[in-house]
């Protein structure tokens, strides 16, 4: 590592322990400093970020994508909120937050385009023409694992519709609807109501409903959903399988 680099990176760690001195000075008043260990990784995906805490020595290990490097610090203070309110099970709204949940939601638009599956470009292309009128920017397409639980996945931070391997023989008009369930993710976004986070809104359902022959596509899913279980589970809806970040 460069003399720079190294530099830099001490610098940010250091805004980053200062920063989170000063979230617990402002919500957590009458609690100890933390300890605070911050790592900086290209292993995490464009924008991503996890935290651990070990309560018994009051420590924090924080883990960030690069990319954090070169943010603005109050969003960095917005992201470093959200992850120590939610492995406190807190629920919060602060204004650093909100410019987090703005920089997330947009930071798609400068991702690089390059890991763009032919076949479910297909399906993309097919959606975007026919039921968005081509409104939807070029996002990248990969599958994932074969997953039973998570069908299909929009990451706002990398930009990238993530489609269940378990899929991949699966009719074509369904493949097709969940990718462009997860189109509708990228369009709607996410908005913060009160203290949660809201993924599927009102809108969001209502222009769900306008897939062709939806209610039968809803039925087959299901189908073969319950086809691909090799277990007995309870009865289950492909609503719920549907991740959010």
């Amino acid at each position: 590592m460069r003399k720079e680099e190294k530099l830099l990176l001490e610098n940010k760690i250091n805004i980053i322990q200062e920063l989170i001195n000063q979230i617990y000075q402002e919500h957590f008043p009458n609690r100890r400093l933390p300890q605070v260990k911050v790592v900086f990784s290209n292993h995490l995906s464009d924008y991503n970020a996890n935290i651990k805490h070990i309560p018994m020595f009051c420590k924090y290990e924080i883990k960030l994508n690069k990319n954090w490097l070169d943010s603005n610090e109050l969003i960095i203070k917005g992201l470093l909120e959200y992850l120590i309110f939610k492995i406190n099970k807190i629920k919060k709204k602060t204004f650093t937050q909100d410019l987090y949940d703005k920089f997330i939601s947009n930071v798609h638009i400068a991702v690089e385009k390059n890991k763009i599956d032919p076949f479910l470009q297909e399906l993309f292309e097919k959606n975007n023409k026919e039921l968005f009128e081509e409104a939807i920017e070029q996002t990248n397409l990969v599958w994932g694992e074969v997953s039973k639980r998570t069908l299909g996945t929009y990451n706002y931070q990398n930009d990238t519709i993530t489609i269940s391997s378990i899929l991949k023989n699966a009719p074509l008009h369904l493949i097709r609807f969940v990718v462009y369930h997860e189109m509708l993710h990228k369009k709607h976004k996410f908005y913060k109501a009160k203290t949660n986070t809201v993924h599927h809104s009102k809108d969001f359902r209502a222009e769900e409903k306008l897939f062709p022959n939806f209610i039968n596509i809803d039925r087959e899913l299901n189908d073969f959903l319950r086809y691909k279980r090799t277990v007995k589970t309870k009865k289950f809806n492909w609503k719920n399988l549907f991740n959010r970040f």
